[in-house]
């Protein structure tokens, strides 16, 4: 009785995995998507250059429908918060007041 419900569930669990799978493929199911903070660098026409918290420099590409606070313009030396797809794509960008941090709310250290 318990190999069967097993089975079942087995089964059920990799219908699911290739519905998802296919689904992703047809753009019907957002993919995962990370968030960059940091400084922008330049700006070079549809890219934004930003440089994270691990100094390591990030290029991300916006559009007319990337989003930002109040329609808000980013220039280089501003501190951002960017919603990025796998693809490097920025659905949104935020300037931010205060220093570029790191994922956990550490501050990025400054050069000296």
């Amino acid at each position: 009785m318990h190999c069967r419900i097993y089975i079942i569930s087995l089964a059920a669990v990799l219908a699911l995995m290739t519905s998802l799978t296919s689904l992703y493929g047809q753009g019907l199911v957002s993919s995962p998507s990370q968030t960059v903070r940091g400084e922008v660098l330049t700006l070079d026409g549809a890219y934004v250059y930003v440089k994270d918290a691990a100094g390591k420099e990030v290029k991300l590409h916006t559009d007319q429908n990337t989003m930002t606070m109040d329609g808000t313009k980013v220039r280089p030396g501003d501190n951002v918060t960017a919603d990025v797809t796998p693809a490097g794509h920025a659905t949104f960008i935020i300037k931010q007041d205060g220093p570029a941090t790191d994922n956990n709310g550490r501050q990025e250290p400054q050069p000296r």
